[in-house]
């Protein structure tokens, strides 16, 4: 939430097109009342140029600026737009050297379904970049679904707690059954 003071931000983004908020102008005026003031000197980067008027420092970073770059450009939600810009700087300037993601757990039935598959994605896209990647303690990102921390072991897929939200060691995981 952008209202929220981070202790770091070096970016921030709105995939959004007018015609997905539209229909809640007053809701997007609140949203842009408290979002940018503490912001205004990091980038905004905006998926197209009909949102440009959020900052001033707002930046068009469309969807054919990645497929430009990448081809394959697999982004389903915001976490993988952001991804995304991360591999085209890498890519463009070679200045991402570290990506650490927080509160992107990707659980439940639409994020494992295309959204996860889409940050995943990503992710591969830039470690394969040489862009060393941060995951957060406890976070399930990475999570196998399977018991065991891996597919072929015991054929038992993990029942994730949301309101866990960690995964066990490999040896907690054989250790159950």
């Amino acid at each position: 939430m952008p209202w929220i003071s981070y202790p770091r931000v070096d970016a921030l983004f709105d995939v959004h097109t007018n015609d997905c908020v539209e229909d809640a102008p007053v809701e997007e005026a609140e949203w842009k009342a408290k979002a940018f003031p503490g912001y205004n000197d990091i980038p905004l980067y905006c998926s197209t140029p009909c949102r440009l008027h959020l900052s001033p420092s707002t930046e068009l970073f469309s969807f054919d600026d990645i497929r430009q770059e990448f081809p394959r450009a697999f982004v389903e939600n915001s976490v993988p737009y952001m991804i995304a810009r991360a591999a085209w700087e890498q890519r463009k300037f070679g200045n991402i050297g570290r990506v650490g993601f927080w509160g992107c757990h990707m659980t439940g039935r639409a994020a494992v379904e295309s959204d996860r598959a889409s940050v995943l994605y990503w992710i591969g896209l830039l470690e394969g970049m040489g862009v060393e990647i941060y995951e957060a303690p406890g976070s399930p990102l990475f999570m196998s679904d399977w018991e065991a921390g891996r597919y072929g072991v015991n054929g038992r897929r993990r029942n994730v707690d949301p309101s866990r939200m960690e995964r066990a060691t490999y040896q907690e995981n054989l250790s159950v059954h």
